[in-house]
């Protein structure tokens, strides 16, 4: 009764209400900038049983945005940090931890545990397999995404449209905006804490069922829109003559290329001749500095040229921020070429750590 006070005072909520909260089964795919704010609040709510889908480890990268973690938790699963930080503040919660990555093999079986599912992914291939699953087994998907400044949300119910129909495919172009295209951490905060509102608004009955809305925020001049989803009549999973027929696997677009981090870089530079270093920057770049030993090739040069490269050499690629060099190793991946890395943070970490050596 003193846990839940301020939630018995709701006309909307009251003992009833927070007893169907109580009995609630919330699944999170993803705990990190979304899948935190949207845990913590669900706890602090009291969801009966809350899952965590996430095979990460907590990194230093992670700490501006993904406010369940700690520094002195670096190196360590996701998951686990996560729930003795959720169970510490609220102990009545079950917190059932995944350390692994959500598969067509697996997706099924822990989707049936749970009453609603967040999608709180940061990639393309899990967003369709949740969505996917979600519709065979007629579970509600709470979506949300984030860039920069801006954030996407939507609640697909089961018997409406699905993410599909806005999105039927992923988008080849993904990996230009998915390396490392940046967020304001307070984005994903607010983006995730809607996702908990959604929630618990679908356990306590609370949720607009007969319409699908789409919101964009765009949180810098603090401006949001709102558009009505319908189901697509083409659409290849929930439409009148669907192509999907079961849950499959989906290539993903924005999955990176191998990298490599700078300190790694300079070990493996001491003293060896076997790795060849491509600066895909423009020459206004290249000419303010570069690491020794570069081959200066702009990207656009190496995509459309078809480039030669020495075979018998590691090769590693380097731009501004490590961006457009993961663009660079792909397409030389997809060349066929076996041993190619991109350099994690690009020049600019290179040359701001070799300012504290």
């Amino acid at each position: 009764m003193a846990r839940y006070a301020r939630h018995l005072t709701l006309s909307e909520i009251g003992e009833k209400g927070q007893l169907k909260i109580r009995d609630s089964r919330v699944l999170i795919v993803g705990a990190g900038g979304l899948g935190c704010p949207a845990a913590l609040y669900l706890v602090a709510a009291g969801v009966g049983k809350l899952g965590l889908v996430d095979p990460d480890k907590v990194a230093y990268s992670n700490l501006q945005r993904q406010v369940l973690y700690r520094t002195d938790e670096v190196g360590e699963l996701k998951v686990e940090r996560a729930r003795k930080t959720l169970l510490s503040l609220n102990p009545e919660t079950e917190i059932v931890t995944y350390p692994f990555a959500l598969d067509v093999s697996n997706s099924k079986e822990i989707f049936q545990e749970y009453d609603v599912i967040l999608d709180a992914t940061d990639n393309f291939s899990t967003r369709y397999l949740v969505n996917d699953t979600c519709f065979f087994l007629k579970k509600p998907n709470i979506f949300a995404s984030v860039s920069r400044f801006e954030g996407r949300l939507a609640v697909f119910l089961p018997g409406g449209p699905c993410y599909r129909c806005i999105y039927p495919n992923p988008p080849e172009e993904a990996i230009l905006n998915c390396a490392e295209e940046g967020v304001l951490g307070t984005v994903p905060g607010i983006l995730g804490t809607f996702q908990a509102m959604e929630a618990l608004k679908i356990i306590l009955g609370l949720k607009d069922k007969t319409q699908t809305q789409l919101l964009v925020f765009d949180l810098l001049p603090l401006d949001f829109s709102q558009t009505r989803i319908l189901k697509h009549p083409n659409c290849s999973l929930c439409g009148p003559s669907p192509t999907i027929r079961k849950i499959e696997s989906i290539d993903n677009p924005c999955e990176i290329a191998p990298e490599i981090e700078v300190e790694t870089l300079k070990n493996e530079l001491r003293g060896s001749s076997s790795i060849a270093l491509i600066d895909v920057r423009e020459l206004d770049e290249f000419s303010q500095g570069t690491i020794a030993g570069a081959k200066h090739i702009p990207l656009s040069t190496l995509l459309n040229d078809g480039v030669e490269m020495a075979s018998n050499k590691s090769l590693v690629v380097i731009c501004e921020s490590g961006k457009r060099s993961q663009v660079a190793a792909r397409d030389l991946i997809k060349k066929g070429h076996s041993h190619v890395r991109s350099l994690k943070g690009g020049f600019q970490l290179w040359r701001k750590l070799a300012l504290y050596h």
